[in-house]
């Protein structure tokens, strides 16, 4: 099979939303720790480390039993399409918490206000991670 052959939209467009995704994630992963450990006067929440390993741990737990409970039935309800898109849009709520956490901190302290809406962004996070497991679905017209 020639190289050009490759040079398609029914390739290119799959390749191009994966390097979108992987991206937005890495940067996102960049993020977060740093997010988690800055002072709040900096702009962070001012976790200690433990708090940060217990927290992004207990985010691995919830993302596998999620997945396994949740993804199935959606693609098989709303398809793959828009699964990926839906996980695709949470990245802009999951960049724009961030700030709007650290104004809650800096006037009501780390309480349960800041607590929730980490659990919001964690669940955003576990709904983004959906879209990698589109693309495998997601397979390329055949000519």
């Amino acid at each position: 099979m020639p190289m050009r052959s490759l040079f398609i939209p029914s390739v290119l467009i799959p390749i191009a939303n994966y390097a979108c995704l992987c991206t937005l994630e890495i940067a996102m992963w960049a993020l977060q720790p740093l997010f988690y450990s800055t002072p709040i006067e900096l702009g962070g929440l001012g976790f200690d480390p433990l708090t940060i390993g217990i927290w992004m741990g207990a985010f691995g737990i919830i993302n596998g039993v999620l997945q396994a409970i949740i993804f199935a039935p959606l693609v098989h309800k709303y398809g793959p399409k828009a699964i990926f898109q839906l996980s695709e849009a949470c990245f802009i709520p999951i960049f724009a918490l961030p700030p709007i956490i650290n104004i809650i901190a800096r006037q009501y302290g780390i309480g349960w206000l800041v607590w929730f809406s980490l659990t919001c962004s964690l669940i955003l996070i576990v709904l983004m991670d959906m879209a990698f497991c589109e693309l495998v679905f997601m397979r390329p017209a055949q000519p």
